[in-house]
């Protein structure tokens, strides 16, 4: 008896054309009964089909965050999907439904409109933003150091040039050798979006600790938001808990954004 040979299917490879592409996130909206995580794993399934590298570049975030975005295992902010459908040439579109309800016409604007947008699939939210200090032992912590350290080193401000193989490797293994190291990370969404990290110094003059920001960095899609005035909020708490005399930060001569920020 000869085996049946199975191949998984993958629907990105059958979407071909714009309008198939538009047809079957029109089918996956209908379906989705108000789960956003549902509508972005199939923008996920187009940026696939498309190339998710070029949608990446086009909407203006990292291919490591839109694969995350888009994975089906977590609600992006609404943001983040309207900066994919764009990329992917797609937009979204209103249209009147009927909704029975005996109530209706008396029913406040707000209420009216969460309907119709529940009928839509879609939620509207706000992005959740978390700025933690970061336990290093916590995988999830770990390889959010280690993305976004190579994101800064990425950028102009930071060389240019992506980290060495052998410091991703390392990176975290000699952090957490050392004491005196405080590690702040924000992320929108469980996304990681923006890292300080700080080093415990003394200050003689004073004979009190000081606190240093070594490296800050938000990842070029997160920047605009504020993220780092947070970071650096936390990391001045975390000055004040050592009892630190004063929080120094090193910018580079060049970099006027940051300056500005700071």
């Amino acid at each position: 008896m000869k085996k049946t040979v199975t191949y998984r299917y993958d629907v990105a490879e059958y979407l071909r054309t714009p309008e198939e592409m538009a047809a079957y996130l029109e089918a996956c909206m209908e379906e989705a009964e108000g789960d956003a995580a549902f509508i972005a794993k199939a923008l996920g399934d187009i940026a696939r089909a498309r190339g998710m590298t070029q949608v990446a570049r086009d909407a203006g975030v990292s291919r490591e965050s839109l694969y995350k975005a888009l994975s089906g295992e977590r609600t992006p902010g609404f943001d983040t999907i309207l900066k994919v459908m764009a990329a992917l040439g797609l937009k979204l579109h209103a249209e009147a439904v009927h909704i029975p309800n005996n109530n209706q016409q008396g029913d406040p604007t707000d209420a009216r409109i969460a309907r119709l947008m529940a009928g839509s699939g879609f939620k509207l939210r706000k992005a959740m933003e978390n700025i933690v200090i970061a336990d290093l032992s916590i995988p999830k912590h770990a390889e959010a150091v280690v993305y976004l350290l190579n994101e800064y080193a990425k950028d102009d401000m930071g060389g240019g040039v992506e980290l060495a193989d052998s410091v991703k490797k390392n990176l975290v293994y000699e952090l957490k050798k050392r004491q005196g190291i405080f590690v702040v990370i924000a992320f929108v969404d469980e996304i990681p979006a923006g890292l300080a990290i700080c080093i415990e110094g003394f200050s003689t003059f004073a004979c009190k600790p000081l606190l240093n920001v070594h490296d800050m960095v938000v990842a070029p899609e997160y920047r605009g938001r504020g993220i780092s005035k947070r970071l650096l909020a936390k990391a001045e708490a975390v000055a004040k808990n050592l009892g630190c005399c004063k929080l120094t930060l090193e910018v580079l001569e060049g970099n006027s954004i940051a300056q500005a920020a700071y």
